[in-house]
């Protein structure tokens, strides 16, 4: 029996495989080890409602932020100590959303969720990357670098008034956010930051936020994918923001520079293909 967790920043997911069989078992709170410590890590792991008693032969873990070689012993140790198996197997999240989309194939594989990530899939490993390098420094096109331009234009009052009036009811009613310092008082600013993109959906065909979307996946595309250009045709995405956003992410990217091939909120259908087999 098989256990596959799938950890995006912000939400993860888990299936069982047993023989042929799948069941996708919960949807719980993501996390990332670029930012979770160990009482953070240990605490969202409790909350999953698993057995942790050995019931598993293999464990799959698909982490957000599992790239440091030092932090992978610490945090490898931390989650055996907390799930028992026979065999545990630990990789990145951007080699989830590889294998959940293009199985076995090569491709170059984005991910455009909270954060953004970008990756040649060589078929079996992540053959060649360029860092992220996190919400501070990077993560363009992300639903965080989104969320930002667009609280950037609202607090400047440079919003038509139609969406700074919307933008104001949403971010009291739902964020619980009316004043600026609240944001810096934020203890994960970027994830909340990345939830005004539920409100951006809502007016993605009003031209001032869409091109603000437009923008940003522009730069995703210059500073991230022009690396790809001559490795592969093939480019997938995967994450709430590029699902969401689909229709301008697919006229952001030149036509003449790849073929868009997938575009999927994420990977675990496919994760689950790919494990079975």
């Amino acid at each position: 029996m098989k256990l596959i967790i799938d950890g995006g920043a912000t939400r993860i997911k888990a299936a069982i495989i047993n023989n042929d069989q799948a069941i996708q078992l919960f949807d719980s709170e993501g996390i990332n080890l670029n930012i979770d410590k160990e009482e953070s890590l240990i605490q969202k792991m409790n909350q999953w409602p698993i057995n942790r008693t050995g019931l598993f032969d293999e464990i799959h873990f698909y982490l957000a932020g599992y790239s440091n070689i030092h932090e992978k012993k610490i945090y490898s140790a931390i989650i055996k100590s907390q799930i028992f198996s026979s065999q545990y197997f630990f990789y990145s999240d951007l080699l989830a959303a590889a294998r959940g989309t293009f199985g076995a194939k090569k491709g170059i594989i984005c991910i455009l969720g909270t954060g953004s990530n970008s990756g040649y899939f060589d078929g079996a490993e992540i053959a060649q990357k360029v860092s992220s390098l996190g919400y501070l420094l990077a993560d363009e096109g992300s639903g965080f670098s989104i969320g930002k331009s667009i609280l950037k234009h609202y607090f400047r009052n440079e919003l038509p008034i139609e969406l700074q009036d919307s933008l104001k009811k949403f971010l009291t009613d739902e964020l619980y956010l009316s004043h600026l310092s609240q944001i810096y008082a934020l203890p994960y600013p970027h994830i909340l930051i990345a939830q005004v993109c539920k409100w951006a959906g809502k007016f993605q065909n009003h031209k001032k936020i869409q091109s603000l979307i437009k923008s940003e996946f522009k730069n995703f595309y210059h500073q991230n994918l022009e690396n790809y250009l001559d490795l592969s045709e093939n480019i997938a995405f995967v994450g709430s923001i590029a699902y969401h956003f689909d229709e301008i992410l697919r006229k952001s990217i030149p036509e003449t520079s790849f073929k868009i091939c997938h575009i999927t909120k994420d990977p675990l259908e496919g994760l689950i293909k790919f494990h079975q087999h």
